[in-house]
């Protein structure tokens, strides 16, 4: 279960998501869903309260804000702290999976259905739904959606604010959840306009912009996928991006996942580089396409020095590279060392290499396979 940090009423219906994953966006309004997110809410609110003894007063006066005008309609100045509760318990927004004939993924009944003998074939065509040890699919998909989205300078995600599934930090537990619908209103947006936020009129403008993206990116996920095969390949995708994410040599993941999709392992890696990353890279990255194909070039270079080991050639290439195509340099060497924040710098930009090539492949697999392979020039 992944709940997100966005408050709205969308009745009784869930929304898809992903009919091929069985996706799906509803409320936590029933059943075991409501008992499950209002004890979260339940523990965080008396949390809160234990530190602060005026909170179920501020709490309504933030819900009072201006963002919320659209979503909070009745006046609840007199309410207490139960139904407080009660009326976010309903409006908070969860993501969960639900198999059925039209989805590629398949259930734990698969383990009772199947001997042991053959368990292993039957998930090769049909994938387990989350595995205990690796992260749940409705983390994965809404992780790759946020990847896709950063291409502004504004931070403009949906954030998860609760997820109960497999993780390596834990870093969604619930202790935050009043705290991730507050600092959208007005009233707190000064105090953290050093994090960047991309920040709305009002919640419905939010939700409106936000999910409208997120079904259309849930489309894309389902025209991709016409067999295991492709949701395999999807899968290792984002998992090689989750554990490369903060990992300060994430450059290697970023440059096995562009290798694995644009490169024709028949011919040279380097010169493949050289002539099909320009199709991908963002012209205000770079002067012009001399430049580029020879940052291309110089990426390769830098990627055989890493996995090579060669650090005294290694460090040469990357001052080098610095010297060729950084605008900015000035860093905080008692942060990091030099080589450490030029390849941060150049991790910046691959990364948005990589997000190009995976939108292509949602979009047209089939193209941007022809385009591995040679079949095509351009794409």
């Amino acid at each position: 279960m992944v709940i997100i940090d966005l408050l709205k009423d969308i009745g009784v219906n869930s929304i898809c998501i992903s009919k091929r994953l069985g996706l799906y966006l509803k409320n936590s309004n029933k059943d075991e869903l409501y008992i499950d997110v209002k004890d979260l809410l339940e523990d965080n609110y008396i949390n809160n309260s234990e530190k602060n003894i005026n909170f179920r007063t501020e709490l309504i006066e933030y819900l009072n804000d201006q963002y919320y005008k659209n979503e909070i309609k009745k006046d609840i100045s007199k309410f207490n702290s139960r139904q407080l509760i009660s009326l976010i318990t309903k409006k908070m927004l969860v993501l969960e999976i639900e198999t059925s004939a039209d989805t590629i993924i398949v259930d734990d009944e698969i383990f009772e259905i199947c001997t042991e003998e053959n368990i292993a074939e039957e998930l090769r065509s049909h994938p387990l739904i989350n595995p205990i040890d690796e992260y749940d699919i409705e983390y994965k998909i809404l992780f790759l959606f946020n990847f896709l989205r950063k291409n502004s300078e504004k931070r403009n995600e949906i954030d998860i604010v609760y997820y109960n599934g497999y993780s390596v930090d834990n870093l969604y537990n619930g202790d935050y959840l009043f705290e991730d619908l507050i600092n959208k209103c007005y009233r707190k947006r000064e105090e953290h306009e050093y994090f960047g936020y991309q920040y709305y009129k009002d919640s419905d403008e939010e939700y409106q912009e936000k999910i409208s993206s997120f079904i259309e990116f849930g489309s894309n996920i389902d025209k991709y996928i016409d067999g295991a095969d492709d949701y395999f390949k999807l899968d290792f995708i984002i998992e090689t991006l989750l554990y490369g994410e903060n990992y300060m040599y994430s450059l290697l993941n970023y440059i096995q996942l562009i290798e694995m999709l644009i490169v024709n392992p028949q011919h040279s890696t380097r010169e493949q580089f050289k002539q099909k990353l320009k199709y991908f890279i963002d012209m205000d990255e770079l002067e012009d396409r001399e430049q580029i194909e020879n940052f291309s070039a110089k990426l390769y270079d830098i990627r055989s020095r890493l996995i090579h080991g060669n650090y005294n050639s290694l460090k040469k290439e990357l001052i080098d590279f610095n010297k060729k195509f950084n605008r900015n340099t000035n860093y905080d060497y008692g942060e990091f060392k030099e080589e450490n924040w030029i390849i941060s710098d150049i991790s910046i930009i691959t990364k948005k290499i990589l997000r190009n090539i995976i939108e292509a492949m949602l979009i047209d697999k089939n193209k941007l396979y022809k385009f591995k392979m040679d079949e095509i020039s351009k794409i």
